[in-house]
């Protein structure tokens, strides 16, 4: 209940393009000043129509998964070798800043 070591915490909505099979997408968050991510989550449609959670993970098939990070700079969508042609996507992001 320390009022020194509360943070506000913030919050940043990306749109993701197509991403192909086997490839990876790449997008700048711009955000300054970041401390850490606090979560990092969203959704995409594939060419099947099917919605999928990111991170997806398929038990049967790791190279279907598709993986979902950051670093300072930028947000990174990995999609599978075999997995299914990404059409579009949210990413959203949740984070500190110093």
């Amino acid at each position: 209940n320390d009022v020194q070591n509360l943070r506000f915490s913030y919050r940043k909505v990306f749109q993701l393009g197509a991403v192909a099979a086997g490839a990876t997408a790449t997008i700048a968050h711009n955000i300054n000043g970041l401390t850490t991510f606090t979560r990092l989550y969203g959704t995409l449609i594939d060419k099947a129509g099917f919605y999928l959670p990111l991170p997806y993970v398929d038990a049967l098939n790791v190279t279907n998964q598709v993986s979902l990070y950051a670093d300072i700079t930028n947000i990174y969508v990995v999609n599978g070798a075999t997995a299914n042609d990404i059409v579009s996507g949210i990413i959203v992001a949740e984070y500190l800043l110093n």
